[in-house]
């Protein structure tokens, strides 16, 4: 074979170099964090950056095979470190665990199953996830799933943790004033009284460490919910308010009617459902959402909003394609989950960039998009992907000069959420 030419050459390093800088490489040429894990969006954060002696983004995740498994990736050596807490827990995305750094720096693990049993557990020493004191099981009802811990300096560190009821399949928390060692009772904020009793919310949860709580729920699922909308609200202090900051209600009148709060995102004037995937605070302290609009099972899109202080601004972000993971992909005659999309997020350090899984041809690759002057400029993180990447997630606290902060789901295959193996990729060049 005949060498490159000088020029040829040159040219190959340049197309090669343009292609890193824009991050337009295949999933297959970017690091693997872990060849085998997995997660669901409803269980947050999935990942979080803790910096004390130590830099390091610490990452939950659920293997093929049910373990429960909580990792790191050192960014000052490059290592990367994995335990199973919990072996042959439960086959499904839906129990990936969610974490919590306490004031010591001793990192908590929350975890449930689907549909039934809570679990926590907490590292005996700061920043060493290799030694775990005895994981915990509490029982809040046998419709229980995800965790969404929170602590609020504000309250003298109390931890609350939200779920789906295990009793009512509503919203729900549970809080701790002693760092875990005991808990309340369990107790759902919302409801809606005419709904009935298999009805159920989804909920995205947020909070600013200090005094309120974010959330962004819906009606309820949107294979149930035809008109599927949005609310938006939070909490402070004992209370719960409206993003324009008038009162809902105090703790002491929960469950709320859910119909008395307002829609950020309105099914029934649009005639379209909807799926939140992720809420966020501005630079001002104000909430933006990320959520998909569902006209048909196979027409996703995504959508962006942003609380002004009077009024929801909207924009659409871009075509998601169809349905995750596709039934000709899977060689099945119809996804269970028709409204499951590839999936977005938020930069929390940046809420004017968000990330997105979106199908090119046949694969699903990863793109970032940035909003500037009411547009978005979009570039690809993948591409010529062999494989479905899925789920992006940017590691919460990661400061935007640490590399890796984003990750997402390689599918080796994927044909329901308890049938999967996946890898999860970071945004690192091999």
């Amino acid at each position: 074979m005949k060498s490159l030419s000088l020029k040829s050459t040159i040219l190959l390093f340049v197309l090669l170099i343009t292609s890193v800088i824009q991050g337009q490489i295949a999933s297959n040429d970017y690091k693997t964090y872990t060849k085998d894990g997995a997660w669901c969006w409803f269980s947050d954060p999935r990942a979080i950056y803790f910096e004390n002696n130590f830099k390091r983004s610490y990452i939950g995740s659920v293997t093929s095979d049910g373990d429960i498994k909580i990792g790191y990736f050192d960014h000052e050596s490059g290592n990367t470190f994995e335990k199973i807490i919990y072996p042959d827990f439960q086959i499904d995305d839906h129990v990936n665990p969610s974490l919590l750094f306490l004031p010591d720096g001793r990192l908590m693990a929350f975890f449930t199953g689907h549909n039934g049993g809570f679990y926590y557990a907490k590292t005996k020493e700061p920043e060493n996830i290799s030694e775990w004191e005895k994981i915990t099981k509490l029982d809040l009802g046998d419709r229980l799933c995800y965790t969404n811990p929170v602590m609020l300096s504000g309250e003298d560190n109390r931890i609350y943790v939200f779920s789906r009821s295990g009793f009512d399949w509503k919203p729900s928390f549970i809080y701790s004033d002693d760092f875990g060692k005991t808990w309340s009772k369990s107790q759902s904020f919302v409801n809606k009284p005419e709904a009935n009793i298999d009805n159920r919310p989804y909920t995205k949860v947020l909070s600013d460490g200090k005094n309120r709580i974010w959330f962004a729920i819906t009606d309820g699922h949107p294979r149930d919910e035809p008109l599927n909308s949005i609310y938006v609200f939070y909490y402070e202090k004992g209370k719960y308010y409206k993003p324009d900051g008038s009162l809902i209600g105090k703790m002491t009148d929960m469950p709320f009617d859910q119909t008395r709060i307002a829609k950020a995102y309105d099914g029934a004037e649009t005639r379209v459902r909807s799926w939140i995937w992720d809420i966020a605070l501005d630079e001002k302290g104000k909430p933006v959402i990320v959520y998909t609009r569902l006209k048909e099972e196979t027409q996703h899109r995504y959508f962006y909003a942003r609380w002004d202080g009077q009024k929801w601004l909207h924009s659409f972000v871009a075509e998601a394609g169809k349905d995750f993971p596709r039934a000709e992909r899977t060689k099945s005659q119809r996804n269970p989950e028709p409204h499951y999309s590839g999936g977005i997020i938020i930069d929390h350090e940046n809420t004017d960039v968000v990330y997105y899984s979106a199908p090119v041809g046949d694969t699903f690759e990863i793109f970032r998009a940035t909003l500037s002057e009411g547009e978005w400029a979009k570039t690809q993180v993948t591409q010529n992907s062999r494989r479905d990447n899925v789920r992006p997630f940017v590691v919460r606290n990661s400061p935007e000069n640490v590399t890796p902060r984003l990750l997402w789901m390689s599918n080796i295959f994927y044909q329901h959420y308890t049938n999967y193996f996946s890898r999860i990729k970071m945004n690192i060049k091999k």
